[in-house]
């Protein structure tokens, strides 16, 4: 039954997996500015910002 308690817990919890996302986003979006495209970092900086949006909710 613990087991299944401690299962149910891991899977109900994404957040740290989707924060590993938007970390990666966001280091993307710097390697587009870095590199002058400008565009693309804009686009990576929206995505991050509509997964925080979607942790927060």
């Amino acid at each position: 039954m613990k087991r299944l308690i401690a299962l149910a817990c891991l899977a109900l919890a994404p957040a740290p997996a989707l924060a590993d996302e938007v970390v990666d986003t966001l280091n993307s979006a710097i390697a587009a500015y870095e590199a002058g495209d400008v565009k693309y970092a804009l686009e990576e900086l929206a995505y991050a910002r509509q997964k925080m949006q979607a942790v927060a909710a």
